[in-house]
């Protein structure tokens, strides 16, 4: 199984691709927007258009999302 990661925080959203041993693949960070909702959308799916199709190529089983 595999899923996509977030971890969004103040000044960054990191990502990463997971597998169920915890070995990240497919990770990166960009700056959390501080401005409008739609930005924050933005941000958060840059890297779903940037892994899709690893997506597609190793089926992820999910999403999960921290915000602290």
């Amino acid at each position: 199984m595999k899923i996509m990661v977030f971890d969004v925080g103040g000044t960054e959203i990191k990502y990463s691709v997971m597998d169920e041993q915890m070995h990240r693949t497919n990770s990166g960070a960009v700056p959390t927007p501080q401005d409008t909702q739609a930005q924050f959308l933005d941000a958060v799916y840059r890297p779903l258009d940037e892994t899709l199709v690893y997506m597609i190529i190793y089926l992820f089983n999910g999403i999960l999302i921290n915000i602290l």
